[in-house]
């Protein structure tokens, strides 16, 4: 297979420059590579061609990636979407239940970790800009961390969104999909190498138990130091966010963040810290960009709504939520003080509010969301187990 890392070099830094990508197919045509016909055709809209091509040279543009066309967790999801001659984005997921059924070679071992390291190194690979990793489910239980390691290993030079975990939750909300799992049992290990091994990243999505209490105690699960250049948008979704993980988040040096969501969840599941340990992140001299910031989940949501109100950071927001936590008459009442309450979209939903209370934010703020009240003696956060 020929190659022009130069050329590549550029694709990567400019995914969407066609006459570089035509450039490319020019050279590989020149070359008797067919992924220069493929980029070819799909650059001229001719999916059926195209499609024809891939299954012709199967060998050449997936080989081993050939197990993985579709997700190994009984959803049978599109594994691979191509663009311009390369695969841009990659969804892999698997179950080791379902993937016995698998029509692969005999002998064929499956396995997602090799799937990643595969799609990495493979030329198909070089221009991947998305990556979605709903479950990794083993014999006794989920684990992202084997892929997490992967990524910060071998590096994505042309990722731009990054998904870890997508399913939907056990007994909460904040997830996706058909595939149903409890969010404690999964866990990522430590991330603290992706943010140098995907320097191109612009959002990133983790919804996984970031509480150490998941079946994998192989490595604690970290973030480590969070400092990224061009990432947009962060979400984290768990049901238990360990005081490291929090500290590393109310610590990042992010300056083109925009979007910023933290689910903390229930010390019943790993969450730890307080309030004060998010004092930095108040603060926003690290997030100078910032315009959407959601803190939810949450068994400390009054303390964080008292807090905000001296955060300078809120000046700048346009939307703060604060949903699925605690959040009582008391914390909201404190919400009122906000300087810049009427220019906020506010999220209260699936908390502890009074009627009276939801309808005093209405008159004071701007967009008020505050459906899905609870009314329980005893507050819990929405998302734990």
């Amino acid at each position: 297979m020929a190659k022009d890392p130069s050329i590549e070099a550029k694709l990567i830094e400019n995914p969407d420059d066609a006459a570089q990508a035509l450039v490319y197919a020019d050279f590989l045509q020149s070359k008797g590579d067919p992924r220069g016909m493929l980029i070819s055709l799909h650059h001229a809209g001719k999916q059926a061609e195209a499609d024809a091509l891939l299954e012709q040279h199967a060998d050449v543009f997936l080989g081993p990636l050939s197990a993985y066309k579709t997700t190994l967790d009984g959803l049978d999801t599109n594994g691979f979407e191509w663009g311009r001659g390369f695969i841009r984005k990659a969804t892999l997921s698997f179950d080791s239940y379902v993937s016995e059924d698998a029509d692969v070679p005999e002998g064929t071992e499956l396995s997602l970790e090799t799937a990643l390291s595969e799609l990495l190194q493979h030329p198909s690979g070089a221009l991947l800009e998305e990556l979605v990793l709903p479950i990794n489910m083993l014999e006794d239980g989920g684990y992202f961390s084997p892929l997490v390691s992967t990524l910060s290993k071998l590096g994505a030079p042309a990722l731009r969104k990054l998904r870890i975990g997508m399913f939907s939750c056990c007994g909460g909300p904040g997830g996706e999909g058909d595939y149903e799992y409890e969010i404690s049992w999964t866990g990522i290990g430590d991330a603290g190498g992706l943010w140098s091994a995907l320097p191109r990243l612009e959002k990133l999505v983790i919804q996984s138990g970031l509480g150490n209490s998941s079946v994998d105690n192989s490595v604690r699960d970290g973030l480590g130091t969070i400092r990224h250049e061009k990432l947009k948008h962060l979400e984290i979704i768990t049901g238990g966010l360990s005081i490291e993980c929090l500290h590393s988040i109310a610590n990042a040096d992010l300056p083109a963040l925009e979007f910023l969501e933290v689910w903390t969840g229930s010390p019943n599941y790993g969450a730890g810290g307080g309030v004060d340990d998010l004092a930095p992140l108040f603060a926003g001299t690290k997030l100078p960009k910032l315009k959407s910031l959601g803190l939810c989940n949450s068994t400390f949501s009054d303390d964080i709504a008292k807090a905000l109100t001296k955060a300078p950071i809120v000046a700048r927001l346009e939307t703060l939520s604060l949903r699925y936590g605690t959040l009582s008459d008391e914390g909201a009442s404190a919400l009122l003080a906000i300087p810049n309450l009427k220019k906020l979209t506010l999220d209260v939903r699936n908390n502890y509010l009074s009627a009276p209370m939801v309808e005093q934010l209405k008159a004071a703020g701007g967009t008020v969301l505050a459906d899905a009240q609870r009314d329980d003696d005893d507050r819990y956060v929405s998302l734990s187990e």
